[in-house]
């Protein structure tokens, strides 16, 4: 039985003829593969302590600096800490979850990385705010940190066309950014015949970047986030609509490292 042939939009230079066998074999070698099996990528801006900037460290990225953002599982690094030429990523919010993580200080004698995760209804640690070398902090009687932590799900469309989810986990100084865009967000309407209605917000997109912020304590770099307009390619905001769907039933397995990021420790 002859094969049906697919249509397939070109993409990254590709002939047409090549794609339409790609998609003949979609999912072709994956089969066995679960949500048990697969990681979120995190995007995550890299601070003077991150690991990828030291040669020490096994994570270690020749050319990167701090206010650049990385994808925690592919590795790749946007340098958008360049004056002159700073990158820009383009990225589709499709949900958004507040935890608070409680996490083990960093060099603790009694325990290290995340010990659990709390959402706004959950009851908390019993715990304090006390002063840190020099900070104050939210800490459990048991010596574990509460950090507020804000989840923003995003779908990635990459330039070539490619799209890729990931989750982007703000905290500490980084609340700012997460709190301004969720107020974008929530401005967007859709005009329909009875009258404006919320828009989702997986219609519109973003250009996500970093600045730098100084205080008495030091510099660190911080998410920025400015509009981008409506999505108006039909198949981004299905993939987009599809990642909502997956992650508000449960699909979504979020792993968070076993040590703190670096910005949450600003």
């Amino acid at each position: 039985m002859a094969k049906k042939d697919i249509a397939v939009q070109e993409e990254a230079g590709l002939p047409a003829e090549f794609l339409n066998e790609m998609a003949l074999d979609a999912g072709a070698g994956s089969e066995e593969i679960t949500t048990d099996d697969l990681a979120i990528p995190f995007l995550r801006v890299l601070q003077k302590m991150s690991p990828q900037l030291s040669k020490r460290e096994a994570e270690y990225i020749e050319g990167a600096t701090d206010g650049d953002i990385i994808n925690t599982v592919t590795g790749q690094l946007w340098e958008c800490s360049d004056e002159k030429d700073p990158a820009k990523i383009t990225i589709i919010p499709v949900d958004f979850k507040f935890k608070v993580m409680e996490w083990w200080p960093r060099n603790s004698k009694q325990g290290s990385g995340l010990v659990s995760s709390y959402t706004r209804n959950d009851e908390l640690p019993t715990h304090s705010k006390i002063e840190v070398e020099g900070k104050m902090k939210t800490m459990t009687d048991k010596g574990t940190e509460l950090i507020d932590t804000a989840e923003h799900y995003v779908l990635l469309v990459h330039p070539d066309g490619m799209m890729e989810q990931a989750l982007i986990a703000m905290s500490s100084t980084q609340l700012g950014a997460s709190r301004k865009w969720n107020s974008l967000i929530k401005q967007k309407l859709i005009s329909t015949a009875n009258g404006p209605v919320p828009a989702p917000s997986f219609s519109h997109m973003y250009t996500l970047g970093t600045a730098y912020k100084s205080n008495d304590d030091g510099e660190w770099s911080v998410f920025t986030i400015s509009d981008a307009g409506r999505v108006e390619n039909i198949d981004v905001y299905r993939a987009a609509k599809a990642f909502n769907m997956s992650v508000t039933s449960g699909d979504v397995i979020v792993k968070h490292t076993q040590e703190k990021p670096a910005e949450s420790v600003m």
